[in-house]
This record gives structure tokens, C-alpha cells and sequence, in this order.
């Protein structure tokens, strides 16, 4: 009895791995569902198959194998997703040495910027185990991700590589992130991908490196000591900057990476210039079947020396999944390519996907993942129609069967093009869910940013190896000119747009006309073509009405994407607070029920890495709100856990003004934020006593102080001090003032009595004095301070002094973000961890 006889769809037998793909994603999303007895699809599975036997039909043999392949989907899911009952994690927290295999790439610090013991980051596979003091050593298993102090001068020596032993000492925990709204959750993402626990040895003499002698790592040790001589090689040859980019774009170390390198790229749309993946990868599929032909190695032969040397490169290039996955997808292709010379690319994509999710399924859940398969599914989908049209219009433009150098052009411009399009229809979606960005000209400023890319890329094994003056000088133009073009291209603030989370509906739609758009693209007529070297052996017969669709596809997916920026949401007319979990400092969100955006205080900055709140939290978290504008920023005084993120957060979005307390204590902060000030004339004033925000709409906001006496006193004791009032409700900001600024708020006679009240000084036992808590009267307080600090805040006497007489006290190292949304009447308060929780206050 045939399939067709049967009704069994097409797909099933013409694409069976597709399929099976779809079983298995959905046994991997059933998984979560922890009230689902595996059980029951299990035994469906077996009647199918028992069916099947007995019976003898083809229908019931498939389903009983796609239930079964829905059954592993689960087994695996619940396997990922299952702590281990015998791993390291059963130690944690602890002080413990441990000794394993270095397992990944050693991410170092910036160039330019140790510190007194810089910190080295890299994955250990662990296999013993010591706790405390204890010279006993337990066997275990565990991935762990370890970071290892260096010295100050460190040389390449002093730094694991992959494949070595290490036993290092120190801290044993589980991994923690801010926990913020739209921000990123590094445990979460590490839990993804395996890793259990944190290793921190504060100390270089806390470890020690044993190189391994294990064969089995042999093959990998050397390319590894390759990327090392590479890296080397490009510090000497070539400024810090261009060897940094370098060694982003061909070895996947970002590691070095300036921060405002970084973010150029980010914002231009083009950061996947900056990791090794696709690019690489394809650049190797171009240029590696012209040397084969030109050396005349036989065709079979250069299809399996051109898997082998993608391979080689996914493990030279550092192992990383981005790389990883480009690497494998593109040898399913190849394996494809020598079995039957023309491989099905829906297959071959599936297959990829298959054996990916098969060996670790929580990759479905990661932003790479989902990234890689987003771009490279639509530009299967939509190029090569699109590739069909364009080289039809340049043999009607231009008649004629060679190739003259002007059809070259248009074609290499044309499809350059439309590759960046589709990449871009691709990852747009996923860029909003994930990052809350868009990008609308992402598709320009990638075709502008990769020609200098991509002849970096081709030219930099041959200038590094035989580093002959003409060669390192056209590898550090191409560098410079890529740089300098990234930070032209990322310099206005409206480059970037915010993009609030887009609803499940909305994505629905976006994906729905993406697929319309292939179907359709698939659907146009063909005729035989002039030019020999054609797309699948058709031309299209209607090429301007595929470009025009392709255009619109283009067009249409950001418009879409920016209309969840305009629906209504829960806090729509309210007044909506959020103190932000930046560690040790404070940022807080005001967001008006007219649209208008405060923020207060801008997080702390890393003096070792550069990195800032701004840029890792509060920017994350505007976007993901949709905010595309600050309208007032008020830093409370000068001090680096407080405007450490103000400079980035001027330079990124826009900004109305910026009021501080009108000290100038000529730090590098301060320096930053007035400089980024200047440039994009934003205006920056000193705030006072008395004066009033938001005049005229319903929220009353008055700044209580810093009093002109206050000014000339301590930073601390000069904070600007903020109460905003929406109908009955009310919220008293108090920065970090001590016990007598305090005191000079309850000799002011302003209205104190507020419902949330953000304790000063992170909680230290200088604020929050018996006296001022009785005129506060807060329902409500918010300490914002930094886990395990070495200040010792919140302090103990003060913490209880809140919870004797304040009915919630909330803590950001504790709770995470604490969102406070208000009608007018009553306060919601939401904390973000361990487990959102939800109050009502006041009314």
C-alpha cells in the first residue's frame, strides 16, 4: 500500500528529518510541563507501534516513531532540566579546592585595563572535589566556570589553555545575575548551557596549572597553541585596538574588545562581525573550492578536505556554539554534497538542528540557538529566488553571455544585499524578544561594515604568518577603516530603537508573513535560463514582482515589531517606579502616566573592565519598557556606584537634561557624563531645594533638597533628595543621605510621609535614623545595595529598625528588581526574586 493511499502529507516522506524535528522540539516544550506523564505518550507510542505490526500500515509505523520521538524529546528535556544528585553542586556554597580540565577558551581582561590581580575566566570540567580545610578529595563531576586572579604582569605562561589541568581554591556557589526586568539573567544562561556552579579564587597563588598529558587532547591542545601564537603575533604587529577586532573576527575572543567597541558595533546592527560564526564559515566555503580547483585535487576529495578544515577551524576558532553551530550545519551540507552532490537544504538544516538539540537540548532555549536557525531558515527560504531574479535583470540590463565586470558588480552588490536583507528579516524578531532593539538600518550599515570585514578576515592568516610590509599594512587599513566606519555609523542616538517585548500574537503574525512571503517567492513561475551558471537550473519569469515582495518582507518586519511599542500595557496611565538591581548602587525608573521617563541615579561602574549599569541594566531595561527617550536625569551626588552609567546612558539615548547636586569633585565619572553632555547638548543643570518637576501633569515631583549650606558639605549629605506624589500615593528618594541631612528634611518642614520610601545610603547604620523613619511613615522601603558587599550594608540595626516598624522591606540583592506600580490610590510592589511576588499597599 503506497504513502499516498494512506494520506500521509507529503513532508513526511519527502523530508522525513523535518519531521522528526518538529516531534522532538515538541517533546523538548512538553518537557516544562511538569503534570505531563511521560508515560501516556509513551504508551500511544507502543499501541502504534504494536498496530503497525499487527496490522501491517505505513500510517500507524509513523506515528508510533513520531511518538516515540516526542517521548525523547521529553526523556531529554527533563534530563537538562533535572539537578544533578550527585555532582558538585551537593557542595555548594562552600570554600573548596577543586581540580578538572579546562574545557573552553580563557576569556582575559580588556587590554589596558588590569587591575591589581586581574581576573581570567574559563570552564572546568571538575573531577575531584576537597571542602574547608579538609585534605580528603571526593571524585565528582560538574561543569564549572571558573574565575582565576593573575598577576598584574602576567605573560602567556601564566594563563590556562585549553586542555589543561587546573586545581584551583576558593569560593563555590551557585551562579547569580541582576535580576532585572528585560535585563540579561547570566545564570540562567549559564544553567543552559551546563554549567552548575561558580568557582571565584580571589588570589593567582589560590591555583595552580598542570599541563595535561592526555592524548586524547593532542590535536585540540595544538590548534589551541596556534590561536595562542596568532594572538601573539597580532599584538606585535598591530595596535591594540585593530588586534583586538582581530582577534574577535577571526579567533572569537572579545575578551579585549574596547567597551566602546563593542557597543559601536552593537548598535550599527553588526555586533555578528565581532564573533566567529557564519561569516567565517562561509568565507571558507567560498574561497576553499577555488584552491581545490585550482590544485586540482578531485572533486570528492576537496568536498572532504574542505569538512576537515571546517572542523579544524570550529576548534581553532575557540569551540565557542556560535562557531559550533555554523561549523556543523555547513558540514551536513558537505556530507551532503558528497553523497549525492546537490543536498536538500530544508534536510540538511533539520538534520543540523537535530544532532545539535539531540547532544545538548537546552540549546532550543538559548539566544544563539534560536538566532543561528532564525537567519539561516529564512535566508534558505527566501534567497535563491531572489538570487534567480536579480542575475535574470542583470542578463536583460545586460545581454550577453559573459561575465563583464559591470554584470559582476551589480550582482556582487545585488545579492550582498540581499543576504544582509534577509540576515536581518531573520534575526529581527529574536533581537526584539531577547535584546529590545531594533536596528533600521542594520541592513545598510552591515553591507557598509562588511567589505573591510570580510577582506580583514581573507587576508589575515597570510599577513600574520609571512608578515611582510605590504601585507600587515593592508590588514591594519581594513581594521581601521572597519573601525572607524562602526564608530561613525553608531554615533547618533536614534540609531537604535527601543523595542518593548512584542506579545506571543505579534510574533505570530510576524512569522506568519514571513512564511507567506517564502511561499509565496517559492510559488513564482520559471523559464530556462541564458546564463549558465543558474540558481537551481530556473530563472524567474517575474522577477520585479519577487524583488518588490522581498522589498516589502524587508520593510514590513520592523514596522510590525515597533507596533508592540504603542499597545497598551497593565501600568498604561499609571505611575510606575522600578529600583533597579545594579549591585552595589542605586538606579531608579520613573516612568509618569504621561509617557515621560525620570531615572534616578545611574548604578555603579567596573573600574577594571569598564562596564557599567547603564549599559548592562538600565539601557536593557528601557528598551524592553519601549522608552526611547530619558527625560530627566537626576543624579543624587557624585559618587561612582551612583553616575557610574551616566555617560553611557547620554550617549545612547536621548536625553532631555541631566540635574546633579551641583558639586564638581572632578572624578573620571564626573568628567565622563558632563563631557558626554557637552557633545550631545544636553543640558546640565544643578538641582535645588524646592523646585518642581513635571509642572502641570498629574504627578507632583519636588526636590527637597540639597539647601545651598548642604551644597558645600560632604558628597553623601549634599544628595539630592526626590518626593513624587500621584494622588494619594507618594515616594521619598532619598539617595545616599546620612543622619544630618536627615535631620535638616525634619527641620525643613516638607512633607515627608510617603508610602515607599528608598532607603539612604543603601541601608548603612549612618541613615535611616529612629526619628525620620516616625515622619517617613512608609507602608513600604526599598533598599538598593550590592550582594555580599565589602561595606557590610544594609546594616543589621538598621534592617531591623525597618522591619519593627515598616510592614515590607524589600532588598535588591535579595529580591531582585522591586517594581512599585501605582493608581492613585494603592501601590503594587512587585519583587523579581527568587519568585515574583506580588503585594498591595496604602489605599
Amino acid at each position: 500500500m503506497s504513502a499516498r493511499s494512506l494520506r500521509i502529507p507529503a513532508a513526511v516522506y519527502n523530508r522525513p528529518v523535518m519531521v522528526l524535528l518538529f516531534a522532538y522540539v515538541a517533546g523538548l516544550l512538553l518537557a516544562r510541563l511538569s503534570w505531563l506523564p511521560t508515560y501516556f505518550i509513551g504508551g500511544l507510542a507502543v499501541l502504534l507501534l504494536t498496530g503497525a505490526l499487527l496490522r501491517r500500515m505505513t500510517a500507524l509505523l509513523v506515528g508510533g516513531l513520531l511518538a516515540l520521538t516526542v517521548v525523547l524529546g521529553i526523556v531529554r528535556g527533563r534530563d537538562t532540566a533535572a539537578p544533578k544528585a550527585a555532582g558538585v553542586e551537593q557542595y555548594v556554597p562552600a570554600l573548596a579546592t577543586v581540580s578538572g580540565r579546562v574545557v573552553s577558551d580563557v576569556e582575559l581582561p580588556p587590554t589596558g585595563r588590569h587591575a591589581a590581580e586581574p581576573m581570567a575566566r574559563c570552564l572546568v570540567q571538575v573531577s575531584r572535589i576537597s571542602v574547608g580545610e579538609s585534605p580528603v578529595s571526593y571524585r565528582t563531576t560538574g561543569l564549572v566556570q571558573a574565575e582565576l586572579a593573575l598577576r598584574s604582569n602576567y605573560s602567556a605562561v601564566d594563563v590556562p589553555q585549553f586542555g589543561d589541568i587546573v586545581r584551583a581554591r576558593g569560593l563555590l556557589q551557585f551562579p547569580r545575575s541582576l535580576l532585572n526586568p528585560g535585563g540579561f539573567n547570566e545564570g540562567a544562561y549559564l544553567n543552559v548551557r551546563g554549567v552548575t556552579c561558580e568557582l571565584l579564587a580571589k588570589h593567582a597563588d589560590d591555583w595552580e596549572i598542570r599541563p595535561s598529558t592526555a592524548l586524547i587532547a593532542l590535536p585540540e591542545r595544538l590548534l589551541f597553541a596556534a590561536r595562542r601564537f596568532l594572538t601573539i603575533r597580532a599584538r606585535g604587529l598591530l595596535p591594540a585596538d585593530d588586534a583586538a577586532l582581530l582577534e574577535a573576527q577571526i579567533l572569537g575572543e572579545r575578551g579585549s574588545l574596547s567597551i566602546a567597541l563593542k557597543d559601536a558595533f552593537t548598535r550599527t546592527g553588526a555586533s555578528h562581525l565581532l564573533a566567529t560564526g557564519g561569516l567565517q564559515v562561509g568565507l571558507l566555503l567560498l574561497v576553499l573550492p577555488v584552491i581545490w580547483r585550482q590544485m586540482g585535487v578531485p572533486y570528492r576529495a576537496s568536498v572532504l578536505l574542505t569538512l576537515t578544515l571546517v572542523l579544524a577551524f570550529s576548534v581553532f576558532a575557540g569551540g565557542r556554539p556560535s562557531i559550533d553551530r555554523a561549523a556543523f550545519t555547513a558540514s551536513i551540507a558537505l556530507f551532503g554534497i558528497f553523497v549525492q552532490r546537490e543536498p536538500d537544504w530544508p534536510t540538511a538544516l533539520a538534520a543540523a538542528a537535530f544532532c545539535l538539540l539531540l547532544f545538548t537540548p537546552g540549546d532550543l532555549f538559548d539566544v544563539g540557538f534560536q538566532l543561528t536557525f532564525s537567519v539561516v531558515v529564512v535566508m534558505a527560504a527566501l534567497l535563491p529566488t531572489v538570487f534567480s531574479a536579480l542575475q535574470y535583470y542583470a542578463f536583460t540590463v545586460w545581454p550577453g553571455r559573459k561575465w563583464s565586470p559591470v554584470r559582476r558588480l551589480f550582482i556582487v552588490v545585488t545579492e550582498t544585499a540581499s543576504v544582509a536583507a534577509a540576515a536581518q528579516i531573520g534575526v529581527a524578531p529574536m533581537t526584539a524578544v531577547w535584546f529590545h532593539t531594533l536596528t533600521p538600518l542594520a541592513t545598510l550599515n552591515s553591507m557598509i561594515l562588511l567589505l573591510p570585514a570580510f577582506g580583514a578576515i581573507a587576508i589575515s592568516i597570510p599577513a600574520l604568518l609571512i608578515p611582510a610590509a605590504p601585507l600587515v599594512g593592508a590588514l591594519r587599513s581594513m581594521l581601521d577603516t572597519e573601525r572607524h566606519l562602526a564608530q561613525v555609523l553608531a554615533h547618533p542616538t536614534w540609531v537604535v530603537l527601543s523595542q518593548r517585548t512584542p506579545p506571543v500574537w505579534l510574533l505570530t503574525i510576524v512569522y506568519s508573513v514571513i512564511l507567506v512571503a517564502a511561499i509565496l517567492l517559492s510559488m513564482a513561475r520559471f523559464k530556462p535560463s541564458q546564463e549558465p551558471r543558474r540558481q537551481n537550473g530556473r530563472d524567474c519569469q517575474r522577477p520585479a514582482k519577487v524583488l518588490l515582495t522581498f522589498a516589502a518582507l524587508a520593510v514590513s518586519i520592523p514596522i510590525c515589531l515597533q507596533v508592540a511599542n504603542y499597545l497598551p500595557t497593565t501600568y498604561s496611565g499609571r505611575l510606575l517606579v522600578t529600583f533597579l538591581d545594579v549591585g552595589q548602587g542605586d538606579a531608579s525608573v520613573i516612568q509618569l502616566p504621561d509617557h515621560r521617563t525620570i531615572l534616578i541615579d545611574t548604578g555603579p561602574i567596573n573600574h577594571e573592565t569598564g562596564d557599567d549599569a547603564g549599559r548592562r541594566v538600565v539601557l536593557p531595561f528601557l528598551r524592553s519598557q519601549g522608552i526611547q527617550r530619558i527625560d530627566a536625569i537626576i543624579l543624587t551626588h557624585p559618587h561612582s556606584d551612583h553616575i557610574g552609567g551616566a555617560a553611557t546612558l547620554v550617549n545612547q539615548i536621548p536625553v532631555g537634561q541631566v540635574l546633579d547636586n551641583g558639586q564638581d569633585t572632578g572624578t573620571q565619572e564626573e568628567q565622563d557624563y558632563r563631557n558626554a553632555c557637552n557633545q550631545r547638548h544636553v543640558p546640565d543643570f544643578a538641582a535645588h531645594a524646592g523646585e518642581q518637576l513635571n509642572e502641570g501633569g498629574r504627578v507632583n515631583a519636588t526636590i527637597f533638597a540639597p539647601t545651598s549650606a548642604e551644597v558645600n558639605g560632604t558628597p553623601n549629605n549634599a544628595s539630592v533628595v526626590l518626593r513624587v506624589v500621584y494622588g494619594h500615593t507618594s515616594f521619598l528618594f532619598m539617595g545616599d543621605a546620612e543622619a544630618p541631612e536627615e535631620q535638616d528634611l525634619l527641620a525643613s518642614g516638607y512633607p515627608l510621609s510617603s508610602t515607599v520610601l528608598k532607603v539612604g545610603h543603601h541601608g548603612s547604620d549612618t541613615s535611616t535614623t529612629s526619628a525620620f523613619l516616625r515622619a517617613v511613615r512608609p507602608i513600604a522601603a526599598v533598599i538598593s545595595v550590592g550582594l555580599d558587599n565589602v561595606y557590610g550594608h544594609p546594616s543589621p540595626e538598621v534592617v531591623i529598625r525597618l522591619k519593627a516598624s515598616v510592614p515590607y522591606v524589600y532588598r535588591t540583592d535579595v529580591d531582585g528588581a522591586v517594581q512599585c506600580l501605582s493608581n492613585g490610590s494603592k501601590v503594587v510592589i512587585t519583587q523579581t526574586a527568587p519568585i515574583p511576588t506580588t503585594v498591595s499597599v496604602g489605599g
